[in-house]
């Protein structure tokens, strides 16, 4: 059995090196949000704030919006976008290296990070057969969701892996740490500012407090290159970003316009924060980390940004429900939970729609029937999530009986050094 395990372990592991190997030799057209990074940072270096450009205050050729209507203006053929103003400090190193190494070296970086993830995970547990386990079954998972994440160059996987470092930190205590994980976590604002609720329902301010620090002292610096003041620099990012939500991050596709473009982010956004605190609430004593943060996880993928390359985040519905099967084999209703987790977040519809874009297929689907059938699978997630916090405030009988008690549980000595 522990042959066969750590052959499908290595076999995992080689499918997701030749699918990061083939979306580093694609053309760099194919990597439209790491490009939309890359342009903004030539912008930042020349002293041009991105939204002005974006938004056509400042004419900066070959630049213009991505969200340009109509024919391309003369003299412009690479597109931007605002984003984050500490995400531009992140990057900023990598766009200082040659051209022709900055896709390669992000790429690196991916790597590194599902890495690390996979490193923090097995640490977990002393046995080799546990091990091979945690590091193969929520890999497989999510296999397609990482895939479209590299193949994009968007910001997801850097996302769950700083929610990953969160959850492996605190874990042992290492509050400052934890911080320097959520810091880079909220370079994808709308996936990581959900981690904010269950820090503050077990008060790890000072964790706050280093994460908040991290991301204003790089919005300070980007103030002052920019000369833009701070407020406006926090600002820009969602205002740029609206048209891109029209209501479909936040809602099931099908519901998207229900209230107006607007409003719909704002609902649907305060609805996610609403089901994300109710769900954490249920598990608030839990003494495991990586369970406490898998609701905000999920809300945040599922609810309040459904799109396809962040469902890697569902990661961690995957982990905990692998880790509760190690502690408990003969459950029933875990092995249920895995199997319909394994089905939603396997996406394999995706699979084939991501096969067909790569070899330039006609994909069977019509884009809003796809879009559907995407966030449909989202909220699925997020339903699968919300039964296990449910079934784990009933059964586990580790609540408390004051509401106000959010005194954790004592953590199983299995998971912790």
């Amino acid at each position: 059995m522990r042959k066969l395990l750590s052959f499908g372990s290595l076999l995992a592991f080689a499918v997701l090196g030749v699918a990061l190997t083939l979306t580093c030799v694609r053309p760099p057209d194919g990597h439209y949000d790491f490009n939309l990074r890359m342009n903004e940072l030539v912008c930042v270096r020349l002293g041009v704030n991105p939204h002005a450009v974006w938004h056509g205050d400042i004419e900066l050729k070959p630049f213009y919006a991505n969200t340009h209507k109509g024919p391309v203006p003369e003299g412009c053929s690479k597109q931007v976008n605002a984003y984050a103003p500490w995400a531009y400090v992140y990057m900023l190193p990598i766009s200082l290296l040659p051209e022709v190494a900055e896709w390669s070296v992000y790429c690196l970086l991916m790597a590194l990070c599902v890495v690390g993830i996979g490193m923090m995970s097995a640490r977990e547990y002393t046995s080799g057969t546990e091990r091979t386990i945690e590091l193969t079954v929520p890999m497989l998972v999510i296999g397609y969701p990482l895939f479209a994440n590299c193949s994009v160059g968007n910001f997801g996987v850097f996302v769950l892996f700083g929610a990953v470092l969160m959850a492996w930190a605190l874990n042992r205590g290492l509050w400052w740490l934890a911080g320097l994980g959520w810091a880079l976590a909220m370079v994808k604002p709308q996936l990581g500012l959900l981690f904010a609720i269950p820090l503050l329902l077990r008060r790890r301010f000072a964790t706050c407090a280093v994460a908040g620090g991290v991301c204003l002292a790089a919005t300070v610096a980007m103030s002052i290159v920019l000369k833009t003041p701070v407020v406006d620099l926090l600002l820009q990012g969602p205002a740029a970003n609206t048209e891109f939500f029209q209501g479909c991050g936040t809602w099931p596709k099908f519901l998207c316009g229900t209230f107006g473009v607007e409003r719909d982010i704002l609902i649907g956004m305060g609805v996610g924060a609403v089901v994300c605190f109710a769900l954490t609430w249920m598990v608030r004593r839990e003494g495991d980390w990586f369970v406490l943060l898998m609701p905000a996880a999920i809300c945040g993928c599922s609810w309040t940004y459904a799109s396809n390359y962040c469902q890697a985040m569902g990661w961690f519905l995957a982990f905990v429900l692998v880790r509760e099967l190690v502690r408990n084999p003969q459950s029933k209703f875990l092995w249920t939970m895995l199997a319909l987790s394994a089905f939603f977040l396997s996406r394999w519809f995706l699979a084939w729609h991501g096969l067909c874009a790569f070899a330039s297929w006609r994909f069977p689907m019509s884009e809003y029937a796809f879009r559907c059938v995407d966030s449909l699978n989202s909220t699925a997630s997020l339903v699968l999530t919300a039964v296990f916090c449910v079934w784990r405030w009933r059964h586990e009988g580790c609540t408390g009986s004051h509401l106000l008690d959010v005194t954790p549980c004592q953590p199983d000595s299995r998971f912790y050094g």
